[in-house]
């Protein structure tokens, strides 16, 4: 459950980053894709630890401004998300 809730925030961080969310981006350099790819290869824990590390960074970026309409569909699925886990424990 963990990872849906990770993949919500995810959503979050495009929409503020000015990514739009479902839009293929190849525009990625081979230096880039090398290190998803080597991130795919990496143990759990160590892809969880890194993932740590950048959203810390990304939390330095300035993001775009969010619309009424964005914040009230991140909190939309952020909410689903979490009654999902909720109802899952039970």
């Amino acid at each position: 459950m963990l990872a849906a809730i990770l993949r919500k925030y995810a959503y979050v961080l495009a929409t503020m980053l000015g990514f739009k969310v479902g839009v293929q981006y190849n525009s990625m350099t081979a230096l880039a894709q090398e290190i998803l790819n080597n991130f795919d290869k990496l143990p759990n824990i160590e892809q969880r630890k890194i993932a740590l590390e950048i959203f810390r960074r990304i939390a330095h970026f300035d993001s775009l401004p969010l619309t009424d309409e964005d914040l009230s569909l991140n909190a939309e699925e952020l909410f689903l998300a979490l009654d999902q886990q909720e109802s899952d424990y039970d």
